[in-house]
């Protein structure tokens, strides 16, 4: 078993790109050194984890607003009749409604519409053909008010 953990978002450090993982089996970490990029954490990243760890009172903080965010966002695609995915991340991940037929082309092709349409509101998502689901939306939670931007362009798109 092994566990991945990154500062990501929670931390404030999403753009660092540094995390870390536990594991108790030798050969594992020996695999993971054999084909990782050299250098891949620089010294500032590094120490920007360090100071990161020191304030778990922001950390809280910002898992307290990701909940809020989520349970607004959450309420606002069921309102839309749009069935979402248990999420315990800072996204939300839910089929696109009125996707028909079992074809692969149409679902993408319908997911491509709104993801072109919310893009030209400049409201930015993650197209789900491209995380391996056509059809579905991968959602990052917002400001209040990001959300609520969110939820009536799609709206007015479907």
């Amino acid at each position: 078993m092994v566990l991945l953990r990154t500062f990501s978002k929670v931390y404030g450090l999403c753009g660092l790109r540094v995390g870390y993982g536990l594991c108790g089996a030798d050969d594992f970490v020996t695999a993971v050194n054999q084909v990782r990029q050299p250098f891949f954490c620089n010294a500032a990243a590094q120490a920007a984890a360090i100071e990161a760890l020191k304030h778990q009172d922001a950390v809280a903080e910002r898992v307290e607003r990701a909940i809020i965010a989520r349970v607004e966002l959450e309420d606002g695609l069921q309102r839309l009749g749009i069935r979402v995915a248990d999420s315990q991340a800072n996204f939300s991940w839910f089929d696109l409604p009125g996707v028909g037929g079992d074809r692969v082309e149409d679902r993408a092709e319908y997911e491509g519409r709104v993801v072109r349409g919310l893009a030209e509101k400049g409201v930015l998502v993650r197209a789900g053909a491209a995380l391996g689901k056509a059809g579905a939306l991968r959602v990052t939670y917002g400001t209040p008010a990001q959300n609520e931007r969110f939820l009536r362009e799609l709206e007015a798109l479907l």
